[in-house]
């Protein structure tokens, strides 16, 4: 399958503290964003909490402590990753019911 140069790959839906990892092709980057609503598509209080993203194999804490290689997904905000980068790691807190909408942006690359 021929992939377009930006690319919705799909949703991933946080609900409540476990983490949750997926596989990435290292010659991409990728665009996560915070649509702030549930998987539903319900907006509120627990769809709007922020997810935490890092690229390290590792337990990430649901919070803003600071950890090396993890970083604060608020409601609506959006970060790129990659390329180089072959698994990203998400959590949410608790009470979340958040959803990641994972876009494949730009063209292959072998510079990483």
């Amino acid at each position: 399958m021929a992939f377009a140069k930006d690319d919705t790959l799909g949703m991933i839906a946080l609900v409540g503290a476990g983490e949750v990892s997926f596989s990435l092709d290292v010659r991409y980057q990728y665009k996560l964003t915070h649509i702030g609503k549930d998987a539903s598509g319900n907006d509120d209080a627990n769809s709007a909490l922020s997810a935490w993203v890092s690229t390290r194999a590792s337990t990430i804490q649901a919070d803003s402590s600071v950890e090396d290689k993890k970083f604060e997904l608020p409601d609506g905000a959006s970060e790129t990753f990659g390329p180089g980068i072959n698994t990203l790691y998400l959590v949410a807190a608790a009470n979340a019911d958040a959803t990641i909408k994972i876009v494949r942006i730009g063209t292959p690359s072998n510079s990483y």
